[in-house]
């Protein structure tokens, strides 16, 4: 049986004053945190068995800007996954880059897609494959 101990990233303190934490097979690596800081230069990097990866915020982010990734590809749903220091933003979806007008017509598309299925639900019967009995009170 694993214990927590066993499975458990690594600490580590580099001499230049770097935080990085790495798995037991030395990849970067983290769940509750940034894998890698740069505390001298305010900069952080979320990584997941050794891709840069974060689902609730940006996996790099410093004085340079801010960086969305999913599972090792620039990866944002909703905004751009690059947003630079002085202000230029670079959208991506799975690692494909796209044009700013290319994200807007995607994003739309999904929208109308999710408030489609979200009208059928409304106003379409469900039906229950395996109905429950019920309680009957005493």
């Amino acid at each position: 049986m694993k214990r927590a101990r066993d499975t458990a990233p690594v600490m580590t303190v580099r001499p230049d004053g770097s935080i990085e934490w790495r798995n037991k097979e030395g990849k970067y690596h983290r769940e509750d945190g940034p894998a890698r800081e740069w505390p001298a230069q305010g900069a952080k990097a979320w990584y997941r068995t050794g891709k840069l990866h974060r689902d609730d915020g940006p996996a790099m982010a410093g004085p340079l800007g801010r960086s969305w990734y999913r599972h090792g590809k620039r990866h944002r749903e909703e905004g751009p996954a690059v947003e630079h220091a002085d202000g230029r933003k670079e959208w991506f979806r799975h690692g494909r880059e796209l044009t700013a007008a290319e994200f807007a017509a995607t994003r739309e598309k999904e929208i109308a897609e999710i408030g489609d299925a979200f009208k059928t639900g409304l106003t379409r019967g469900i039906t229950v494959s395996r109905p429950r009995p019920l309680k009957r009170s005493s």
